[in-house]
């Protein structure tokens, strides 16, 4: 009898927003040449699994590729998981919208003949966890979804004081009296394909033979088979896969190819196993333990994952009402499936993987829920409207305001310096604000001791997780870090001698508690438009003793206009005279080469910002000239090609030096309009 089963999955995926090029070179060098090579090996057996994004892509741009998976299927040599269709992080989206992407998976393989059937004649139900995230109540989840075995890592096990040896086959896990297999993959093996020898890596799979039936799980990224830096020379030009392939076959008389499904039917579990929250050791690292950590750490991703939750209920509140207007069930159909590619989880988070810090992976978050959005506007508001609340968008037990018309939604966090914190163009489905915070990683401290990391050991091309680093030295003077989120309508207090420079570099002093400080918002209505005005009555320190200074900004939203009308109020309740530079903080998303350094422009009344690659341009008109600061928002982050220079945004701050005596008061008001690229600015 074989005494070891071994099971290899790949796992294919690009996320809802990248490229086409991308998805194209990463097909070209990686999915395409590993099929090619498994048609030449019929009796080498894969278990894949394919994002529903990917499965799009594939269907518009090679159904001549999905026709060649189909007959692999059917000769019974891959098999294909489930998973959440836009691989989101289950237990981060609501129940019903992971119920929904598990059943649209299932229904899109099944429509595209790549379900497969196990012996029972019963559909496969294995499941594919979007970056192995689990947490305990996931079991009851997949248990209703009618799956039957999920993938974890071996570090799952760990985890629950499984030990090493007690690691080779599947244990069950119950919540709530249901059951689910679950699959642990081999951190050994995941670290030695296809980066060590072939002979090493079937030593190690002889090395875990015991005198007892074994089954050996290697569950990775499709990608590394070609599409890594540097793998594509070593997998198939040199011949890796196909060596690695020939050694399965030429080991057969030890070692058993199977799949999971295969396993389930011939093997009992070894056990049962209560896992903690998990997943694999590097994002364990990367998130601080749980991958709901990232939402702590950047203000961004937290801000896209509570809109998605918001468009969630307010979707799922439409479903109730079973509106019968005409065309409102595709309406809400079609929000749906653009909500679900809002929940692809690439964008919520960084590590070395991870597209947080790609804007275009940012845009195409908001641009999904904005679309979502605006079915749903259509469905709730026919015709022009305006509206405004007060509500708890980040659930953070304090109310937001929200002010909201046919053409655009603005968000403001009236608690945390009364900021602008989105300022969407749903005609467009373009949030104007979509910038990033400049934070400290890591990683950042290798680049500051201009140092680079140990090479790989080893035959072949250093892995993603032992690589060398190359860093740039060059980058560590980008490395500023910003004392508050990239927002817009920051207010700064400045001493009289402060400088563009200085701020840009984060060597400026803040003499006002107004960045992040509560202002009372109000908001109001008329027939046309909606109005919220915040105030704070908070202090400047220019000299040694405090001294009051109120500020009151207000938004006003027209039914009838693109443009938001800001207003400012700055008074001295003091009886002393006060000088000092009064800004307010702009953060847009855009790209404008007029901007992309450190700049100081006096005597400016109005002005522009244009990217033509979005088709965007935002105008400013005020009513009195101001100095304006300005200076491109650059990030550097780590990557699976290394270091990275990553443009954020354009930082625009508009300076004011005000004098005022005792008692006096100073205004300013502004016409902002954010359209497209040939657009002129309202009047």
């Amino acid at each position: 009898m074989k005494l070891t089963r071994f099971i290899l999955a790949v796992h294919c995926h690009q996320p809802v927003g990248n490229f086409g090029w991308v998805f194209e070179e990463a097909y070209q060098s990686a999915y395409l040449p590993f099929v090619d090579l498994l048609e030449r090996h019929p009796k080498v057996r894969v278990v894949f699994h394919y994002s529903g994004s990917l499965l799009d892509w594939l269907s518009a741009s090679h159904p001549d590729f999905l026709r060649r998976l189909k007959t692999l299927v059917q000769r019974r040599q891959i098999e294909f998981l489930g998973s959440g269709y836009y691989e989101p992080i289950l237990v981060l989206v609501p129940d019903r919208d992971a119920l929904g992407q598990l059943d649209l998976m299932q229904r899109t393989l099944g429509r595209l003949g790549l379900e497969g059937k196990n012996g029972d004649g019963k559909s496969a139900q294995g499941v594919w966890l979007s970056e192995r995230v689990w947490e305990p109540g996931l079991t009851a989840l997949l248990s209703q979804a009618g799956i039957q075995y999920a993938i974890v890592d071996d570090n799952h096990l760990a985890l629950a004081g499984i030990k090493e040896p007690d690691r080779f086959g599947y244990y069950l896990t119950e919540d709530q009296g249901a059951s689910v297999a679950v699959f642990p993959s081999s951190k050994a093996l995941r670290y030695a394909v296809p980066f060590h020898s072939v002979e090493e890596v079937i030593g190690l799979l002889k090395n875990f033979q015991s005198d007892r039936p074994q089954t050996v799980v290697l569950a990775d990224d499709g990608e590394k088979f070609g599409f890594w830096p540097g793998t594509k020379k070593w997998v198939y030009d040199e011949g890796w896969l196909e060596k690695f392939f020939s050694a399965l076959e030429q080991n057969a008389d030890w070692l058993e190819i199977t799949t999971f499904q295969e396993a389930l039917k011939e093997m009992p579990p070894l056990g049962r196993v209560y896992m903690p929250v998990a997943s694999y050791e590097e994002m364990i690292g990367w998130s601080g333990g749980t991958f709901r950590n990232f939402f702590t750490k950047y203000s961004e991703a937290d801000a896209m994952h509570k809109k998605m939750l918001w468009i969630s209920r307010r979707l799922e509140e439409n479903l109730l009402k079973k509106n019968k207007r005409s065309g409102n069930a595709r309406r809400l159909n079609r929000a749906r499936r653009h909500l679900y590619m809002a929940q692809s989880n690439d964008a919520y988070w960084h590590g070395i993987f991870g597209g947080l810090y790609l804007r275009h992976l940012r845009r195409a978050v908001y641009q999904n829920l904005l679309e979502a959005e605006k079915l749903l506007d259509d469905v709730e508001h026919p015709g022009a409207w305006v509206r405004a609340d007060q509500t708890d968008i980040d659930a953070d037990r304090q109310e937001e305001v929200l002010l909201r018309s046919n053409a655009q939604t603005l968000l403001i966090d009236s608690n945390q310096g009364g900021q602008l914190v989105e300022w969407s163009d749903k005609e467009q489905a373009f949030n104007l604000l979509d910038t990033l915070t400049r934070r400290q990683e890591s990683y950042h401290a290798k680049l500051l001791s201009k140092q680079p990391a140990a090479v790989a050991a080893g035959e072949g091309p250093a892995s993603i997780h032992e690589r060398q680093e190359i860093f740039q030295p060059e980058l560590a003077d980008l490395l500023v870090y910003d004392r508050h989120r990239r927002a817009s309508l920051v207010d700064h207090v400045f001493a009289a001698g402060e400088s563009a420079q200085a701020f840009a570099r984060g060597t400026y002093q803040e003499h006002g508690d107004f960045v992040q400080g509560a202002y009372r918002a109000v908001v109001s209505k008329k027939r046309d438009s909606v109005r919220a005005a915040l105030t704070r009555r908070g202090n400047v320190l220019l000299e040694e003793t405090p001294a009051p200074l109120h500020v009151t900004k207000k938004l006003t939203l027209s039914r009838l206009k693109r443009a938001v009308d800001v207003s400012y109020g700055v008074s001295n309740p003091s009886e002393k005279a006060l000088h000092f530079l009064f800004g307010v903080e702009w953060n847009v998303g855009l790209r404008d080469a007029h901007v992309n350094r450190i700049g100081d422009a006096p005597g400016v009344k109005r002005f522009a910002v244009s990217d033509p690659a979005v088709q965007k341009k935002v105008f400013w008109d005020f009513d009195r000239e101001a100095r304006l600061w300005y200076f491109p928002v650059e990030t550097i982050s780590d990557s699976e090609k290394g270091i990275e220079r990553n443009y954020q945004g354009a930082c625009l701050t508009f300076v004011w030096d005000l004098k005022l005596p005792p008692g006096g008061a100073w205004e300013v008001r502004c016409r902002v309009n954010g359209g497209s690229s040939d657009e002129e600015a309202e009047a």
